[in-house]
């Protein structure tokens, strides 16, 4: 499990939007109740009880850089008046 989010933390980290459209569907993509994340949350119930803590570390910092990227993508198109 900590191989995907690792693998997940460097597709959030290059995300790229060309509009605010985009940006949404990314929002949906990875943080939505049916988004990549909220998948990764459900399936920490089953790992072993000796990882728990490195793991959950790791998704919430996950959650963490997915939320403040797909913020700072949205607030490029809202300061640039971009996708209006």
């Amino acid at each position: 499990m900590l191989e995907r989010i690792r693998e997940l933390l460097n597709e959030v980290e290059a995300l790229k939007a060309a509009t605010r459209e985009e940006v949404e569907e990314l929002r949906i993509k990875y943080i939505s109740k049916k988004g990549k994340l909220n998948q990764l949350f459900a399936e920490f119930k089953d790992v072993q009880p000796e990882l728990k803590k490195e793991v959950g570390k790791a998704l919430n910092d996950l959650k963490i850089a997915a939320q403040e990227k797909i913020n700072a993508l949205k607030a490029a198109y809202e300061s640039d008046g971009v996708g209006k």
